[in-house]
């Protein structure tokens, strides 16, 4: 969750190449395709950062990672400066060797402006 909570292009990088397979695949409903590979993620974050209002968020974990075999669920939230809730999700991972090689999330469609 990190990555997304900076807003430093090389620590969010860092913190990607730490976590992912580097051919990780990455796939939201903006999306009509995952996104492949840790440059394509680490921009496409900072862009929706920007385009959405997101800058100065914090994103977290919200309640228990559900673990199975080399998966995982978990819940998550956007909280902006003041508190508020922006956005709510879930996101499906699945692993291999300990990092991240695939991420399925998903949220409300409906983002603010």
């Amino acid at each position: 969750m990190e990555a997304w909570n900076t807003d430093d292009h090389a620590i969010r990088l860092r913190l990607l190449r730490d976590s992912w397979v580097s051919d990780g695949e990455f796939l939201v409903m903006l999306l009509d395709a995952p996104l492949v590979g840790i440059d394509p993620l680490a921009t496409f974050i900072s862009d929706t950062n920007v385009q959405f209002g997101f800058v100065g968020h914090r994103t977290s974990v919200v309640g228990e990672i559900v673990e199975h075999n080399s998966c995982a669920l978990v819940s998550w939230r956007t909280v902006a400066p003041d508190g508020t809730v922006t956005l709510e999700g879930q996101n499906f991972f699945e692993f291999e060797d300990g990092l991240i090689r695939r991420l399925v999330g998903f949220f409300p469609v409906a983002l603010p402006a």
